[in-house]
């Protein structure tokens, strides 16, 4: 014997509902998983994202400083010598104007003078090279810091990935 089986339509109706809502169900905490995995991505790549810019703003203020240092240690050192010359050159005319006045008739003066005055031409010359050379050295050790840091910033940024 084969019972026969009732069809009730709304039993139907509510069963096809329910299964529906268990579908949405299930597909809105997949969906719900899915963007908390994302936003827990995003979170790790932003405070990331904001460690590097910190430590490359540290890393960028300490090059500043150590460019700073060797400037004002530069600029003390080319004080110095600029110093040290002009103490040598006020030396070296006081000695002059005794040659000067050593000499025995304003011939022998005037031609000590010429010799004295291609010295100090030469003296001059010698100094203000020196100078420039100082001037060098020293832009030399403020940019090396700022050199080293700019291409570590390069070699951080070619690492970034564009979305």
């Amino acid at each position: 014997m084969t019972k026969a089986v009732k069809h009730d339509p709304i039993a139907v109706v509510e069963d096809a509902v329910n299964a529906a809502l268990a579908t949405a169900k299930e597909n809105q905490e997949k969906f719900a998983k899915a963007v908390e995995a994302e936003a827990q991505k995003a979170q790790k790549a932003a405070v990331e994202s904001l460690d590097q810019a910190v430590t490359a703003h540290h890393a960028n203020v300490d090059a500043f400083v150590a460019a700073t240092k060797a400037a004002i240690d530069g600029f003390t050192k080319i004080g110095e010598l600029a110093k040290a010359q002009a103490e040598a050159a006020i030396e070296v005319r006081a000695a002059d104007m005794k040659t000067v006045l050593a000499a025995k008739d304003p011939k022998e003066a005037v031609e000590v003078q010429i010799e004295l005055a291609k010295a100090a031409h030469k003296q001059a010359t010698d100094a203000a090279e020196a100078l420039a050379a100082a001037g060098r050295e020293v832009a030399n050790d403020v940019i090396k810091p700022v050199e080293k840091q700019v291409a570590a910033n390069l070699k951080e940024l070619s690492k970034l990935k564009v979305a």
